[in-house]
């Protein structure tokens, strides 16, 4: 336990500085761009996240369980995991660039340069996530925060661009451009600079086994967290998405302490057995529903006149939107440690069901409440959409998994 409390110290400390940078990054858009051009930043970077979320078929949670469970696999599957990264992921980018160009219309009010620019990023971003996932499956948490705190570095570096006067295509290139020297680092680096020789095939079937399941979920999970920043954008524009982004973004540092304790639980809890399984999630949530609640109630207090000073009053609409989002990320986060227990084990199919039933409900949800409600609106069905997750997700443990836990 004293490894898995320093792991999660480390991660916990290593997101507070990344929320630092990220908070220094948003100032920047939001101030330089304006509530437009922060729309425009932040769909193009939801674009190149969508695609590496379409495009990972869960390798980073397979490369976590499989080295926490047979560490002695790192060289092969860091092989595989650069060929997938520069071969099938440089494919899907350049096909999303493409369709892009022809039908210019799927992002409205994003230029067709920005995308291209932006997908170049794609393939060296999905290697970072994927080397970051398999180290920390070795159980080395500090190469994990590292790799995890380079890649916002990153992102610093090219929006700092902007206040000497660069154009928003310009950080987008120097953003791709970092992200392909920093992943051969890491590759160099994790591999002893051993060659990427073509990867073993019995790695590969157990990497897609395990990954395709973790990817149906992912992919799920990661539409009822980005799809309405895409309805928003769609329906009410580059300026209202700016707005929201900011809400979202800010909104998201509720999670940091459930975020930090869901990566190094899961290789921690793959590697026990299922009696200690259950035993560990219930005390992790003990402790993880009081810190969330906390920090809800205190970020709800202070929205309003930080957004005032740190912001301005062109994004005083985003401090009612964050107050709809924080019940929602409250249950967002028990429901995301509930989800590394049940991924540590058997991997039910209920998982699969109820986050697809998820993304459904937010972009139902979505469509219903934005017309009426703006921003506010897509703020509140995320927040249905979490809670119902998280009903859904305490239902099964209680009528399923716990019995059978208890047992044990």
């Amino acid at each position: 336990m004293k490894a898995f409390a320093r792991g999660v110290s480390l991660t916990f400390i290593t997101r507070i500085i990344g929320i630092g940078i990220g908070v220094v990054t948003l100032t920047l858009t939001s101030r330089l761009l304006g509530p437009s051009g922060r729309g425009v930043y932040s769909v193009s970077m939801a674009a190149v996240a969508t695609v590496l979320q379409f495009t990972n078929l869960g390798l980073h949670a397979a490369a976590t369980y499989w080295l926490a469970r047979h560490p002695d696999r790192a060289l092969a599957v860091l092989r595989f995991l650069f060929w997938f990264s520069v071969v099938p992921v440089t494919i899907v980018c350049g096909a999303v660039a493409l369709m892009v160009a022809v039908y210019p219309d799927v992002l409205p009010g994003v230029p067709t340069s920005l995308v291209l620019a932006a997908m170049a990023a794609g393939p060296p971003s999905m290697f970072l996530m994927l080397a970051s996932n398999a180290v920390l499956g070795l159980g080395r948490a500090a190469a994990f925060n590292g790799i995890d705190l380079l890649t916002k570095v990153l992102g610093l570096i090219a929006v700092l661009i902007l206040p000497l006067g660069g154009s928003l295509l310009a950080v987008f290139v120097v953003y791709a451009a970092l992200h392909w020297i920093a992943a051969g680092s890491v590759y160099a680096w994790a591999t002893g600079r051993s060659w990427p020789t073509l990867p073993d095939a019995q790695v590969t079937r157990e990497m897609f086994r395990y990954g395709w399941r973790i990817f149906m979920v992912g992919l799920s999970m990661f539409l009822v967290l980005r799809a309405d920043l895409f309805l928003v954008n769609g329906m009410l524009g580059t300026s209202e998405a700016g707005r929201y982004s900011v809400a979202v973004q800010v909104g998201e540092i509720l999670s940091l302490a459930a975020a930090s304790i869901a990566a190094i639980l899961f290789p921690t809890l793959s590697a026990m057995s299922p009696e200690r399984r259950w035993d560990a999630t219930t005390k992790v949530l003990k402790i993880s529903s009081v810190l969330l609640g906390i920090g809800a109630i205190g970020l709800a207090a202070v929205a309003r006149p930080l957004f005032a000073f740190w912001f301005g009053p062109s994004y005083a609409s985003s401090v009612v939107a964050l107050w709809y989002l924080l019940p929602g990320l409250w249950c967002l986060g028990i429901n995301t440690l509930l989800h590394q227990h049940l991924a540590a084990g058997e991997m039910p199919w209920f998982l699969v069901w109820s986050t697809s039933g998820g993304a459904a409900l937010n972009v139902i949800a979505n469509l219903l409440l934005l017309p009426r409600y703006g921003i506010a609106g897509a703020a509140l069905a995320s927040t249905v959409t979490y809670a119902g997750l998280l009903g859904a997700t305490a239902a099964f443990v209680r009528v399923r998994h716990l019995p059978a836990a208890v047992a044990l």
